[in-house]
């Protein structure tokens, strides 16, 4: 009997592209409009990860928190996001783990990242890497709504317990949960090993390289 291809859901910032300063770049653009302190680059590691709107929020300070405020700042982000996202690069190792994987299963990114954005990214870095590639829809919800993970595994028809979901944040292996898949969490992006596992990571690995590892399994 031919072994069904499994389904590895990537994340995508601080999983496949290190974007940090890319984002912050654009948010600072955006606050600097705004007569706004800028956030340090470093900074970024935590105010990333639950979607734009909320990063937007994260930056601003305690006293200008009004909607309009937030609105605003998010405008100014996609404004100047859509000239630095091309800033981003891929982390080490992670182009000859794609290679590597494309015969061996199913690929697909699942962002909190606007889709369009996300979109951008994965064309210009991943061009035809990958069988789905789902940034955030208002109809699927932010992860860890488990809705964009369960879309993608509908729709490449792979069960559950043949799925994985690798990121580098609580938020992935909280979606990984969510959807009853394995999550691997990654330390080479914006998070650290405690966070991982205290949000339910099945494995933890340090090297890109180590996935194939678990994929053979």
């Amino acid at each position: 009997m031919t072994r069904t291809k499994p389904l590895i859901i990537f994340d995508l910032d601080g999983t496949l592209l290190d974007t940090q300063a890319s984002l912050a770049d654009a948010f600072n653009r955006a606050l600097e409009e705004m007569n706004a302190p800028a956030k340090a680059v470093e900074a970024f590691r935590y105010i990333i990860g639950d979607g734009a709107r909320i990063a937007a929020s994260r930056c601003l300070p305690e006293e200008r928190q009004s909607d309009d405020e937030i609105d605003r700042c998010l405008a100014g982000f996609k404004h100047h996001y859509d000239n630095t996202w091309r800033d981003a690069q891929p982390y080490p190792g992670i182009e000859t783990l794609i290679a590597s994987l494309r015969s061996k299963a199913h690929l697909a990114v699942l962002s909190n990242k606007d889709d369009v954005f996300t979109q951008k990214c994965i064309s210009n870095y991943f061009e035809g890497d990958f069988d789905m590639v789902l940034g955030y829809r208002p109809e699927f919800g932010l992860k860890p709504n488990p809705a964009g993970g369960q879309h993608i595994m509908d729709t490449l028809s792979v069960a559950a317990n043949n799925t994985m979901l690798v990121g580098d944040m609580a938020i992935d292996m909280k979606t990984a949960v969510a959807c009853n898949i394995s999550g691997v969490g990654v330390l080479w992006g914006f998070r650290d090993e405690p966070e991982l596992t205290s949000a339910g990571a099945s494995h933890v690995i340090k090297e890109p390289s180590e996935l194939i590892k678990l994929v053979s399994l």
